[in-house]
């Protein structure tokens, strides 16, 4: 079973194969490749799933759709968002973009019941998958989105007691999660884990200094990895962009499951060589440039390295791309990353497997 898989992946169990996350594809991207794309997932269905809370029965944000400007709405936490597709999007007007108003400035509640009854009903539905709850946005980011980028990015310098107060005060917020999402509810209700997203990486680098990063968010993190883990839940972490200077950090503080992680920036040998068999990895596999123009045979040889050189036979490795699939991707590189990790097995080698696999297209 899917759960299962995961677990044994998490603790070196040995499994069958390298378990599978596939649920980061856009809409627009079923959109474009049809009935073959849900076909595929009839075929291989994910190991995982990632559940997110729904906004609080309470909000009721104003919400704008037009086909010149696209979206625009305000989040529960008082950020103005656009998009003009069905990706994330960007705050175009943040919520705290003066610091004399954080004394007052009222945080979201967690502990709205109504933002929990879907995913949660999903999670009994699916007690064969591994599901995690998301914790979105982290810490750094939903700061960002408070601040505005370049305003934290000063903060940072010159205001630091402001932005650990805030932090505090986000760290409560994601705590709160946690306790809703692995401790209130019932099993088989609970979920399995917590997935946190947090964008910390640029394409060389951090987006500040390894030691900021260690006095104002490592002990946060560490706390949200304690109250997970006495929950008996796992932990999952994104973040984006070249983090290796913190990944020793994100070890140490008891992160079960690291990704999705992207390669590049990050060398898949060089994490590979320096961390296997000491965390369990899950993405890596390139969906900004190999999905996009590379071959199927490429794409196929990128998920066997990934299996092999940040996994071992015990487990240690999921498959996954490294972040959203977008549209453009052609369907082939679709099907040929889902089918190479459903059947892979430990007991095949590459060579087999390369094999196979081209020969099933």
């Amino acid at each position: 079973m899917s759960r299962e898989r995961v677990l044994k992946a998490i603790r070196f169990e040995g499994l069958d194969r390298p378990p599978l996350r596939h649920q980061d594809i856009l809409p627009s991207t079923f959109q474009r490749h049809g009935q073959a794309l849900y076909d595929l997932f009839d075929k291989y269905p994910p190991d995982i799933l990632s559940l997110t809370p729904a906004m609080p029965a309470s909000y009721n944000p104003p919400y704008v759709e037009q086909p010149d400007t696209g979206r625009r709405w305000m989040d529960e936490w008082g950020c103005l968002w656009a998009s003009l597709d069905d990706t994330m999007g960007q705050v175009l007007r943040s919520a705290l973009a003066n610091w004399d108003n954080l004394a007052k400035y009222q945080l979201p509640s967690a502990d709205d019941p109504h933002m929990f009854a879907g995913p949660l009903k999903t999670r009994l539905q699916s007690q064969d998958k591994f599901c995690t709850g998301k914790v979105a946005f982290g810490i750094w980011d939903r700061i960002m989105f408070l601040r505005g980028g370049q305003s934290a990015l000063i903060d940072l310098a010159s205001e630091v007691d402001k932005v650990k107060q805030l932090a505090d005060r986000i760290l409560e917020y994601n705590l709160a999660l946690i306790q809703q999402w692995a401790v209130v509810p019932e099993p088989p209700y609970r979920v399995d884990g917590i997935y946190i997203t947090d964008d910390y990486g640029l394409e060389k680098g951090l987006i500040m200094s390894p030691n900021t990063w260690r006095d104002i968010f490592k002990p946060r993190y560490a706390e949200m990895v304690q109250t997970a883990h006495e929950a008996s839940v796992i932990v999952q972490f994104h973040s984006c962009g070249d983090i290796r200077s913190i990944l020793p950090d994100l070890v140490e503080i008891g992160i079960d499951i690291l990704g999705p992680l992207q390669a590049p920036p990050l060398s898949i040998e060089d994490i590979g060589r320096e961390f296997r068999g000491e965390v369990t990895f899950l993405g890596f596999i390139d969906s900004k440039e190999l999905l996009h123009n590379g071959s199927p045979q490429q794409v196929a040889e990128c998920v066997l390295e990934c299996i092999e050189t940040l996994g071992t036979s015990k487990g240690g490795y999921i498959v996954a791309p490294s972040t959203t699939i977008m549209p453009q991707v052609p369907f082939e590189n679709i099907k040929t990353l889902i089918q190479t990790a459903a059947e892979y097995r430990y007991d095949h080698d590459s060579a087999q497997r390369l094999v196979q696999v081209e020969s099933s297209r």
